[in-house]
């Protein structure tokens, strides 16, 4: 979620689907309603995820230890994840699966970079800033989604 007065040339914000936001967000001129953000296109996400890849290179050389992959409260990459943000029909849509799929990429790319023991993934599972989900009903273990090595 985000305002329009606050991203480059002042474009609409965004996100898996074009959903409005329901909460206010802030601003410089204090807290406003965003416009409605702008559903990602397919072909676009190769870019969103090579941005992680170079903000990890940018972490490496300026000498962090380690970085943190965030896909919680209400960021893009959890928009992805939620079945109330996300209502694309793509292969980032539909099943827990597809909407895990962009936070696993965006993972594996800063992995590349980093090596998986110097990568984090933050998670928020039951926020609901951005609406209930349908999916915390269904409790599956991450091993279901992710690797086994991945989730300690």
């Amino acid at each position: 979620m985000s305002h329009v007065s606050l991203q480059e040339n002042g474009i609409a914000p965004v996100a898996p689907s074009a959903i409005q936001a329901g909460q206010e967000v802030f601003t410089l001129e204090g807290m406003k309603r965003p416009r409605c953000a702008r559903a990602l296109e397919t072909d676009e996400i190769p870019g969103i995820i090579e941005d992680y890849r170079n903000a990890a290179r940018k972490a490496k050389a300026a000498g962090f230890d380690g970085v943190e992959v965030h896909s919680a409260n209400c960021y893009l990459l959890e928009q992805f994840i939620r079945d109330s943000t996300n209502k694309r029909t793509d292969r980032y849509g539909g099943s827990v699966e597809n909407r895990t799929r962009l936070t696993l990429e965006v993972t594996r790319a800063v992995a590349d970079i980093w090596g998986p023991s110097r990568v984090g993934i933050r998670l928020s599972p039951i926020t609901r800033a951005v609406g209930a989900t349908r999916s915390t009903a269904r409790r599956a273990p991450l091993t279901a989604i992710w690797p086994a090595s991945w989730v300690s």
